[in-house]
This record gives structure tokens, C-alpha cells and sequence, in this order.
């Protein structure tokens, strides 16, 4: 999967590098992540721009299948659990969220983080998430990381 900064999502086919389908979407920020299927990618708009939402989208189809909705400011970072279930993001709003995808609900919020999280990554159990001090404009060895809370 590629997006272009007019936020034109491409979905290719690794074993015949061929262009599958082509959508428009609400994609050209920083946050970007496809599901551990590939079915499913999650977007957010650009850092400067109004939109603070994440949305799901059918890689199949280019279809809508949610929009997210918390963050005050903008969406810098996404991760999918690897087992599909739980997807993270973090914010210029120094908020770290995480979501429960069956229901489209907030299953967390953890405000104050102190910082933007960049790189947000899921330990392979899913037990834990770590990302990294970043920010638009800040380069940091720093590292957070948190319990990722219970799924079914």
C-alpha cells in the first residue's frame, strides 16, 4: 500500500507488482497502517490540517469502513496489534488512544503523554506498545512504552 500527498491510496499486488486498486482517501499525514491481514488500512489527515480523525478503509474495495474520532489535534502515528483487534494512535495532542476495531470504540485514552509518540509498534504478544519521542520538529533516542490494555 502507497499514498500519495493528494491522498490517492494504491493497493499492489506483491507477486505481480501490479496496481490492484486505486482510491481517494483521507490519507497524506504521517499516520499510515495496514492491518496484520492487509485488509484493512488505517489513515489520518495531514499534521497542519483541520481533520484530526483516523479512518478505515477495505483494502479490497476502497470502501469506508470507519471513522475514529477523539484526537484534538493531529494524527501523527497508527499500529495494528498483530492480532488485528486493537489499533493505537497517538497525537500532537499528547494523547495516546487506543481503539477496539469490532466496535469502532475508544477502549483507552492516555492523556498528558508529555510528548508526540512517533513509530508506534506492538510487541508480538500485543501485551505492550512502545514509539519513540518524535514530533514534527524534535529528533529524540527517547522511548515510551506502555501496557496495551486487554482485548477480547
Amino acid at each position: 500500500v502507497a499514498t500519495s500527498r493528494e491522498g490517492i491510496v494504491h493497493v499492489w499486488e506483491v507477486e505481480t507488482t501490479n496496481n490492484r486498486l486505486s482510491f481517494e482517501a483521507k490519507a497524506g499525514g504521517r499516520g499510515l497502517a495496514l492491518s496484520p491481514d492487509g485488509k484493512v488500512l488505517a489513515t489520518s489527515g495531514h499534521p497542519f490540517g483541520a481533520e484530526n480523525s483516523i479512518w478505515l478503509w477495505s483494502t479490497e474495495t476502497g470502501e469506508p469502513l470507519a471513522e475514529l474520532e477523539g484526537h484534538k489535534q493531529g494524527v501523527v502515528s497508527l499500529a495494528f496489534a498483530d492480532d488485528g483487534k486493537t489499533l493505537a494512535s497517538s497525537s500532537d495532542d499528547s494523547t495516546l488512544k487506543f481503539w477496539h476495531l469490532a466496535t469502532s470504540q475508544e477502549l483507552l485514552s492516555i492523556r498528558n503523554v508529555g510528548t508526540t509518540l512517533d513509530h508506534l509498534r506492538f510487541s508480538p504478544d500485543g501485551q505492550w506498545l512502545v514509539g519513540d519521542v518524535g514530533g514534527f520538529f524534535t529528533q529524540s533516542e527517547e522511548m515510551h512504552l506502555f501496557h496495551a490494555p486487554h482485548r477480547k
